[in-house]
């Protein structure tokens, strides 16, 4: 089974409830056939994400999602996902997108990558970034992805 944790560690509104993270994360697991795992999603402030992308990537910038893959070789999925509630606000109008669609696309990008994809080349990006656009088709009310 797929234990998901929520929690929230910011003052700033949140368009998604916990309960319909959940479903987003199981649905991108479920899809890529993992049946076993736990992941705890963290909704934080954009300071924050910053200091992490500082210390643990050494790139002072600030980002809209940080995916830590914690299990062991061979271990069922453990991840921690931390999404930055202020920078999916700011992305969602950039991109005219609606709040809700920006957390479902920074949840299906983060886990994602807790699944091993990855986004640092033209390659990788290439296989994963169609299967987010995918899951998000799939997810999203609309049925477009965000």
């Amino acid at each position: 089974m797929i234990n998901v944790s929520v929690e929230i560690d910011t003052s700033f509104d949140i368009p998604v409830a916990q309960t319909r993270t959940q479903q987003i994360v199981r649905h991108v697991f479920d899809r890529e056939q993992i049946s076993d795992g736990r992941i705890s999603i963290i909704f934080t402030t954009d300071e924050n994400l910053r200091k992490m992308k500082h210390q643990f990537f050494n790139i002072n910038a600030y980002t809209d999602v940080i995916a830590f893959n914690l299990e062991e070789s061979g271990d069922p999925v453990d991840g921690e996902l931390y999404i930055s509630s202020e920078r999916a606000y700011e992305n969602s109008i950039l991109f005219g997108e609606t709040h809700e669609s920006e957390i479902t696309r920074l949840i299906v990008h983060g886990s994602l990558h807790l699944l091993g994809y990855d986004d640092q080349s033209q390659n990788d990006l290439g296989k994963m970034k169609p299967l987010e656009d995918q899951y998000l088709a799939e997810i999203l009310p609309s049925g477009n992805p965000a």
